[in-house]
């Protein structure tokens, strides 16, 4: 089990730390800007399933050009990251989900929603780190920090611009 799962420990990565990056960095500018729940929910479902599609694509035809590619396994790695780019990706979203069927549509996201998907962002990303690091036999602490960061620069910046440019426009 461990030998398949460092096979496929890239795909996993790739796709599970960009599904929640992109969710997180997409709802904390959103939340910024101030838009209604109801958009962050339109725009965060089809930014999770078009992206994850786009990712699986961008992976299966990177597999694909390499020397000696198996179709099979192109076709997996694909699918792994297309999967992990949900499941992950989700996570953020949740928040958002929860606030919509218990809030006015045209409400913007609560502050505690937005706290509650940071928390679980930082899960989704420290559990990546958790996999890297037992799969890859490397300190825990270190891939579990180094993919808590990532995230945390990436929303920072998607918030305070999305803050930004609402303020401009």
């Amino acid at each position: 089990m461990n030998k398949t799962l460092r096979k496929y420990l890239p795909s996993i990565v790739y796709g599970g730390s960009d599904g929640a990056v992109s969710y997180f960095t997409l709802m904390a500018g959103a939340y910024g800007a101030g838009l209604s729940i109801k958009m962050l929910i339109a725009i965060g479902v089809s930014n999770v399933i078009a992206d994850a599609f786009s990712m699986a694509t961008a992976d299966y035809l990177s597999e694909d050009s390499k020397i000696g590619a198996i179709e099979k396994e192109e076709f997996l790695n694909a699918l792994i990251t297309f999967i992990s780019f949900v499941l992950i990706g989700c996570f953020p979203l949740a928040p958002s989900v929860w606030a919509y069927y218990t809030l006015p549509s045209d409400a913007t996201l609560p502050l505690s929603m937005f706290l509650l998907s940071t928390i679980l962002t930082i899960i989704g990303f420290s559990y990546i780190g958790y996999l890297r690091g037992k799969i890859l036999r490397r300190n825990l602490y270190t891939t579990i920090l180094q993919s808590v960061i990532i995230c945390s620069v990436s929303a920072s910046v998607a918030y305070w611009l999305g803050e930004v440019v609402a303020k401009m426009i």
